[in-house]
């Protein structure tokens, strides 16, 4: 089946910042409440950013999708539940590790409060999916926040996620449902 983007039913993205003042990556405080910032502009940098964040990006989000695959065909998607309850923001974080950057994933529409948007992530969650409203296909988007390079990058959704984030009575099995509510009381990413 062919991949598709949801995100009018759930915005999720992979950021990752690092420092743009030196040549090594460092961590940043990627919850900072900073209204403005400016579009980094590409071609003046000495990196394309774009490329290589894309790349952290896609790796992050194969590791996470490989070993939620490896946990559905261990248990079905009630045990995914119970394994991405505990262990999709260690991958998340591993991953920041080892691509030496820091890497979250963000959404409008949370199941984990460690996953929900800032005002900033928000600000281009709305603009990716005004976009979409009127045809534009999600693209990256790097920017400069207090001197850190921030990338935001839509993950995109296919049947597998939907197993767990579609929509109730329809793509999700009601014991799966009945693990989220347990899990995430405050669950919104259905």
């Amino acid at each position: 089946m062919r991949n598709k983007i949801v995100f009018p039913v759930l915005a999720i993205m992979f950021l990752f910042s690092c420092n743009n003042n030196s040549n090594e990556k460092q961590l940043s405080n990627s919850e900072s409440k900073v209204k403005k910032h400016k579009e980094v502009n590409l071609a003046e940098s000495q990196t394309d950013y774009t490329s290589l964040r894309k790349k952290i990006a896609a790796e992050a989000q194969m590791a996470l999708a490989k070993n939620l695959k490896e946990s559905i065909h261990k248990g079905g998607t009630v045990y995914t539940m119970q394994f991405c309850n505990t262990q999709a923001c260690p991958i998340t974080d591993s991953m920041s590790k080892i691509l030496h950057t820091v890497l979250k994933r963000v959404s409008d529409k949370n199941r984990n409060p460690a996953n929900k948007a800032n005002e900033n992530e928000w600000a281009q969650i709305e603009l990716l999916k005004e976009n979409m409203k009127h045809g534009i296909t999600p693209q990256p988007k790097v920017v400069e926040l207090n001197g850190q390079i921030v990338g935001y990058y839509p993950i995109v959704t296919n049947t597998l996620c939907m197993q767990c984030h579609g929509k109730k009575g329809t793509d999700i099995d009601p014991k799966t449902l009945q693990e989220i509510h347990k899990l995430y009381f405050a669950d919104t990413a259905t």
